[in-house]
């Protein structure tokens, strides 16, 4: 379940509680995760890469827009964000609304479309200072067309519960005398999760001496999902690890969890580490794309794709006083809360929503 698929969906349903009237179109169809609420319209297209199909879906995107008659489009990440820019010169789009997810969502050719067709939307966003900053320094879009703004979570459903915890744990095999370290996202090549695998096989070498128990909860699938297998493995870390596939109650495993780690080699503004951060988890992360400005202090950051001092971090948070480790926590719930929560990023979409529609300054 990708992020931004989720933002997506927990968006709409945010607008179809206020009364707003929804259309969610996906190109590709077979989406894992789709919004709650049934009053919001969906249509799911399987659209190929084949010229002919892509026609198709736009021809059949226009009917839909025009029926529909929206006040606003807005898409999200590159595929769809191009598509929508066609899908304007054929269709009563009003105003248009891009985002991306990313600091990096692909290669020169990919900047220069987004460059040489900015001119068809109202305004381009991304999910972090970072990614907003970087796509003005690759010339995706001239720095007065674009804004930063987060992605939001529940931070209803992401707290820490005992009993979800127990629930977890007990379902493993363990009580709380192992210390349970949780990574939550897709296993490809942008989350680098061998990084992760060889500082955890260092570490469980620095700790081949102590007392202590350790396993590691990996939730998520992907195209690399056999090789991380075979690398846990060859690693000899494959009896402390357990992969979780795709779980659609993350909340109860981030209870369960002593720490959370991520260990990508590039991000946008992670859903996932807000997430942690509500649930109250300790964060070790690789310092990309959004995360320090969400993060901050309360956690550690260590350099992308740099697997010893990746261990050395989790050397030290174990290291930590349980009053050092309990502020940080309460300090990262508290953040998460703030800037992160749901119906707060829904209402400043709707004020941006206004603000465009009646050509105010956004």
């Amino acid at each position: 379940m990708g992020g931004a698929e989720r933002q997506v969906c927990d968006l709409s349903d945010e607008y179809a509680k206020k009364g707003y009237d929804i259309l969610l179109i996906s190109l590709t169809g077979q989406s894992k995760v789709l919004p709650k609420n049934k009053s919001v319209k969906v249509v799911e297209f399987n659209m190929s890469k084949s010229p002919i199909d892509i026609l198709y879906v736009l021809l059949k995107s226009r009917v839909l827009i025009n029926s529909f008659k929206p006040d606003v489009v807005h898409s999200h990440m590159y595929h769809a964000n191009i598509f929508s820019r066609i899908l304007k010169l054929c269709s009563k789009i009003p105003f248009l609304i891009n985002t991306a997810h990313s600091n990096n969502e692909g290669g020169r050719f990919r900047m220069l479309s987004y460059r040489y067709t900015d001119f068809l939307t109202n305004l381009t966003t991304n999910v972090s200072i970072d990614a907003t900053e970087t796509f003005i320094t690759n010339g995706a879009v001239k720095k007065d067309k674009i804004i930063t703004v987060v992605n939001g979570i529940d931070t209803e459903r992401f707290q820490y519960s005992k009993e979800y915890r127990t629930e977890k744990r007990e379902l493993l095999g363990f009580g709380d005398d192992v210390i349970f370290y949780v990574a939550v996202g897709r296993l490809c090549e942008a989350k680098d999760y061998s990084n992760m695998f060889k500082a955890f096989s260092l570490l469980i070498k620095k700790l081949d001496n102590s007392t202590m128990k350790l396993r590691l909860g990996v939730i998520g699938v992907g195209e690399l999902s056999g090789e991380l297998e075979i690398l846990a493995k060859e690693l000899g870390i494959i009896d402390y690890i357990h992969f979780l596939g795709l779980q659609n109650d993350v909340e109860k495993w981030l209870s369960a969890a002593d720490f959370y780690l991520m260990s990508s080699a590039w991000e946008g503004l992670p859903l996932a580490i807000a997430e942690a951060m509500s649930s109250k988890c300790f964060i070790i992360s690789t310092d990309c794309g959004g995360v320090k400005e969400m993060l901050g202090d309360d956690g550690l950051l260590v350099p992308p794709k740099n697997h010893t001092s990746f261990a050395q971090a989790m050397i030290d948070a174990l290291n930590f006083t349980p009053e050092f480790i309990n502020s940080c926590k309460m300090n990262a719930r508290n953040s998460a809360v703030f800037k992160y929560s749901l119906p707060n990023i829904a209402t400043k979409w709707l004020i941006l929503y206004n603000d465009i529609i009646t050509q105010k300054k956004y």
